[in-house]
This record gives structure tokens, sequence and C-alpha cells, in this order.
């Protein structure tokens, strides 16, 4: 376990619109890669100084995939859901983060991982999965209005259309 207060790896938050005005392209973001190594994302991660560019829905999605490559599912998504917390607030952002699509987004990245052990990067585990770039993929899980409630944004709320895997 890791002392108190410090990050085990490190951070999540995104720019969270109201789920129904949330664009994907999924052209741009399957064909962009990640421009640092992990360690240098996870430290300015930890020092809540990782550039925005970087810490959108991909950015978030390495993060789970880091944690979820040291801890098993439930740790790495209580792990992942501290550190973006603390990253939001570092950043002035506290209201951006929602718990219940950080644990989605942790969860399913680490499904598809189960499903792919030979991926040993971020990069190579989107491209045997690219749904999981995907930002619209929670309304098939939950109604927006679920989705955009405060209860959703503050804690884990369970789907209300479809179970998650």
């Amino acid at each position: 376990s890791e002392p108190e207060g410090e990050s085990p790896l490190l951070t999540h938050t995104t720019e969270l619109l109201p789920v129904q005005q949330i664009v994907y392209s999924h052209e741009t973001m399957s064909q962009r890669r990640c421009s640092m190594d992990d360690h240098e994302f996870l430290r300015l991660f930890h020092d809540g100084n990782l550039p925005g560019e970087e810490f959108r829905h991909k950015g978030h999605l390495r993060l789970a995939w880091l944690f979820l490559s040291r801890y098993p599912t439930d740790e790495a998504s209580t792990i992942v859901a501290r550190e973006i917390r603390w990253f939001a607030g570092a950043n002035g952002a506290s209201n951006r983060y929602h718990d219940t699509l950080t644990r989605f987004w942790v969860r399913l990245v680490g499904h598809a991982m189960a499903n792919a052990p030979e991926a040993r990067s971020i990069d190579e585990l989107l491209a045997r999965f690219p749904f999981l770039l995907e930002k619209g993929l929670p309304l098939k899980h939950w109604r927006g209005e679920t989705l955009n409630s405060d209860q959703a944004r503050a804690c884990w709320v369970e789907p209300d259309l479809l179970p998650v895997p």
C-alpha cells in the first residue's frame, strides 16, 4: 500500500461536457500516438503539470492502462479515481471530476486488457479495441439524465440501460 497522500503511479480528469454534447472524432484520436513515454506521463501527472492536450480521453485511458498494469481492477479503479480527483483539484477543475465515468473507463480498459494480454502499450490495446476511443460509449449503459446527475459525478452509479462488463 502507498503512503497516504502519495501517488502510487498517477491521476485522471476529463473535460466533461453534459453527455449529450460529446463530440467524437475516431480518426483523429486513433491516429495520434503517445508523445511521451509512460514514466514522463506519470511524472507530469503526479506533479499536476501534465499538459491538457495529453490528458483528454486517450490520456485518461492511458492512465487507467498504467494502473491496471500494476493493480487488480477494483484497486486500480479506486486509485485512478483518487488520483484524477486530486489532479482535477490541483488544476482548479474539481467540478469536472466524474466518478461513474472514471470507474466505467477503468473497468472497460481492464476488460480489454484481460482479452488482449499480448498488448504491451495503450496504443496496442487501442489498435485491438478501437471502440475504447468512443467517448459516447457510456450512453449505451446509462441514460443521459443519469450520467449528468450529481450522484453519478460524486460516486459510482449502476448502469440503468446495459450492464458494464
